[in-house]
């Protein structure tokens, strides 16, 4: 019988929702995560980790810069003459400070030598050097070429005080003192006196 052919039956046969979920038979999901079979978070995490690592490497330079440059400064080479190409008083002075903040620093005679290499540079520069001259009506006006070889004599007069006493000076003053004792006639009082002396001299 016609009758018998239900029309619903041929509606639930085709269901709609099966071509929907899976036409093609790939999941409308899975498209999304990974159409090119690549993760694009993966992309992501090595765009940074680059960029990572630049900046760490660009900030270790920038430190090694600041380590060098700070370097320069304690070795009095803070101020360098060929970088602007003239010598001014301006330059010599901090050269003069510099070589000064050495020596306050200097624990041997090595470092005593470097501090008369320095002033050695310097005293070279300042004679080289094409300085103001001073005011002629200006009786007061000081002569910047002679206040900095003034400052660089009173440096190394501060050297030489630093270095020794050699063994040789320790001789010839123990000597001195020596013949002092042995040619003068003392008086009873000054004996004791003498006696004082030498025990400090020794200890010293």
């Amino acid at each position: 019988m016609t009758d018998g052919d239900d029309g619903t039956d041929e509606a639930d046969g085709a269901d709609g929702t099966d071509e929907a979920d899976g036409a093609d038979g790939t999941d409308g999901t899975d498209e999304a995560n990974g159409a090119d079979g690549t993760d694009g978070t993966d992309e992501a995490n090595g765009a940074d980790g680059a960029d990572e690592a630049n900046g760490a490497d660009e900030a270790e330079e920038e430190q090694s810069a600041d380590v060098n440059e700070a370097s320069d400064e304690v070795s009095g080479e803070g101020v360098d003459p060929a970088e602007t190409g003239e010598l001014t008083v301006e330059s010599l002075q901090a050269r003069l400070e510099a070589a000064e903040d050495q020596l306050d620093a200097s624990e041997t005679e090595d470092d005593l030598d470097e501090v008369d290499a320095s002033l050695d540079a310097i005293e070279s520069d300042i004679e080289e050097a094409d300085l103001p001259e001073p005011d002629e009506d200006d009786e007061d006006a000081e002569d910047p070429k002679e206040a900095l070889e003034t400052q660089l004599s009173d440096l190394r007069s501060a050297v030489e005080d630093e270095r020794g006493p050699y063994g040789e000076d320790v001789v010839g003053e123990i000597e001195g003192a020596k013949g002092t004792v042995e040619e003068t006639r003392w008086t009873e009082q000054v004996d004791r006196e003498v006696v004082e002396f030498v025990e400090s001299f020794v200890d010293s």
